[in-house]
C-alpha cells in the first residue's frame, strides 16, 4: 500500500466534510471517545517531562483530555472543527492544521489519534512539533483505524497510510524518539483488541 489522500476541490469543502461526519454520528447517537485509557497510561510511563501545558487535536467532545489531566497533570485545551462542541476556552474552534501564534513552543505535550483527518499530513505534523515546547513531545497514535480512507461520500478520513508509511512521514518532519505498542484489550465494539503504535517526536 501507498499513502493515500483524498483531495478537495476548495478548502471549505474540506471543512464540511470533517463536520458532516461528527454531525452525524452526533445525530446517530454515535460519538465517542477514541483514546484508548491503556495509550493514555502508555505515554505516561514514557513520557520524561512533567506536564505544564498540554493539547489534543481533534477532540470532539473533549473526553480525552479530562484523561490526560487525571493521568499525567496540567492544563490542557483541545481543538475541534466542529463549532457548536466548542466552548471557545478549553475547546478550541479550529481546523487542526493552522495553529495560532499564542501556541508557538508552548505546549509540553501534544497528543492526537486524528492525523487521518489531515489534509496535508506533512504540514500538520509540522505545525504540531512548532508548538512544542523546549521539553514538549507530540504522540501520534496509529493503528488499523488509520489504514483506510474514508469510504463512499465520506471524505473525513482523508489520510490513510501503513504503520511503516506513518513512520516515514513522522521522520520526514520531525526527530523521532521512540515507538510505543499499545494493546487496549476488548477495545472495538465488537469486543476484539485495539492494537496501534504510538509515535513520540520531538
Amino acid at each position: 500500500m501507498t499513502m493515500q489522500q483524498h483531495e478537495f476541490g476548495k478548502y471549505q469543502d474540506y471543512i464540511d466534510a470533517q463536520c458532516k461526519l461528527t454531525r452525524g454520528k452526533i445525530e446517530r447517537g454515535n460519538v465517542r471517545c477514541f483514546t484508548s485509557p491503556f495509550v493514555v497510561e502508555a505515554i505516561r510511563q514514557n513520557h520524561p517531562h512533567p506536564v505544564e501545558r498540554g493539547m489534543c487535536h481533534g477532540v470532539r467532545y473533549g473526553e480525552e483530555l479530562d484523561m490526560f489531566e487525571r493521568e499525567l497533570g496540567g492544563r490542557w485545551i483541545g481543538t475541534e472543527i466542529v463549532p457548536e462542541l466548542c466552548d471557545g476556552q478549553r475547546i478550541i474552534r479550529a481546523d487542526f492544521s493552522d495553529v495560532r501564534n499564542s501556541w508557538i513552543g508552548e505546549f509540553d505535550m501534544i497528543y492526537s489519534n486524528s492525523l487521518d483527518h489531515a489534509r496535508d499530513p506533512y504540514m500538520t505534523l509540522k505545525a504540531w512539533i512548532a508548538c512544542l515546547s523546549p521539553v514538549g513531545w507530540l504522540y501520534i497514535e496509529w493503528g488499523v483505524w488509520h489504514g483506510k480512507l474514508g469510504r463512499r461520500e465520506n471524505k473525513a478520513d482523508c489520510f490513510a497510510a501503513t504503520e511503516d508509511e506513518c513512520l516515514e512521514l513522522v521522520l520526514s518532519a520531525g526527530r523521532l524518539c521512540r515507538t510505543i505498542g499499545v494493546c487496549s484489550p476488548k477495545y472495538t465494539r465488537k469486543g476484539d483488541d485495539y492494537n496501534c503504535v504510538v509515535f513520540c517526536v520531538r
